[in-house]
C-alpha cells in the first residue's frame, strides 16, 4: 500500500492561471512539504506566492 499524498492546486486571478505547486504527506518517513511552487513572472512581487504559500502551510 502507498503510504504517501500528494495535492496539487492552482491559483487562479480573473479566470486564468497565475501559479500552481503542491504538498506530499509521507507518512512512512513521516516527511511533509511543499513542492513545486510557481507564479507566473508578471505576478512577481505582488504577493501572490507569499499568500499561495503561506495557503499551503496551512492546510
Amino acid at each position: 500500500m502507498d503510504q504517501s499524498a500528494n495535492q496539487y492546486y492552482i491559483v487562479e486571478i480573473n479566470g486564468f492561471m497565475v501559479g500552481c505547486g503542491g504538498i506530499y504527506f509521507d507518512e512512512r518517513n513521516n516527511e511533509t512539504g511543499l513542492s513545486r511552487g510557481m507564479v507566473d513572472a508578471n505576478y512577481h512581487g505582488k504577493g501572490v506566492g507569499r499568500l499561495f504559500a503561506r495557503f499551503r502551510l496551512d492546510l
